[in-house]
């Protein structure tokens, strides 16, 4: 199993798209002091042997650090002034991102189907309607680190529920379906990740995942915070904004 803070080196796609926003800001030299645009950028992966998703998550540190100047006892602190290049102040940063990163970033699950998180019908359930299905997913925070024109932040994601098997399909482009050899074990997975079991499974109809991102929605009205999500070799891309915070993505198992 990959660290989680090794994910963003995984993907070109994610590379390409830092270097295209240091590119349109003019300078990279400038790119601390300011940057056109305003936007972050997500990575998610699910890992059915842990039954977590494990994120990678990019920020320009100009907007961390106009954040983190609200926070007036961080600022109290660290002397007055933030700055995230003086890692002398990264441990009193740190618990002040991690709230932030908790309170501005959700990641549920509903469905729209008729069985209950068990899979047994309900009377009461509306088939056509969204339902959440347990609490939002509990946030699991690795930490921290600062590159010339980024702040990383990693974490992992716990679901509420036991979510379903996906079926693995090629990572290499222009290959069909994996082998059935290849496709995810549950009880392997059951084993490595014991609270799995102790978690409600839920019928694949109609179950949705649903991402809230208001990531720095109170600095910019342009914000745009992208993700982009991968599933057992599957891909897919997320945008939330300041109209429109919450995304919606059907489960690729149901």
């Amino acid at each position: 199993m990959h660290s989680v803070a090794h994910i963003v080196r995984r993907s070109r796609l994610a590379h390409l798209l830092l270097v295209t926003l240091v590119v349109c800001s003019g300078q990279a030299a400038q790119a601390r002091a300011n940057h056109p645009f305003h936007s972050t950028l997500m990575e998610m992966e699910w890992n059915p042997q842990s039954g977590k998703f494990e994120v990678a998550l990019s920020m320009w540190p100009v907007d961390v650090e106009d954040m983190l100047k609200r926070d007036r006892d961080l600022v109290e602190v660290v002397g007055g002034l933030i700055d995230l290049d003086d890692e002398t102040q990264h441990d009193a940063i740190d618990p002040v991102l991690r709230r932030y990163i908790q309170r501005q970033l959700r990641l549920g699950f509903s469905s729209t189907g008729g069985a209950g998180p068990s899979g047994q019908e309900s009377e009461t359930d509306e088939p056509k309607e969204n339902r959440d299905l347990g609490e939002n997913s509990r946030l699991l925070w690795l930490g921290f680190e600062v590159e010339r024109d980024s702040l990383w932040c990693y974490f992992e994601w716990q679901p509420p529920i036991a979510l379903p098997e996906v079926s693995v399909v090629s990572d290499r482009r222009g290959e069909g379906p994996a082998n059935n050899d290849e496709a995810t074990d549950d009880s392997s997975a059951n084993e490595a990740n014991p609270d799995s079991n102790r978690r409600e499974e839920v019928d694949p109809l109609g179950l949705k995942l649903r991402l809230e991102n208001r990531l720095f929605h109170e600095l910019h009205p342009d914000q745009e915070n992208s993700a982009l999500l991968k599933v057992s070799g599957r891909r897919y891309a997320l945008r939330c904004t300041v109209e429109n915070p919450r995304a919606e993505l059907p489960w690729p198992g149901r």
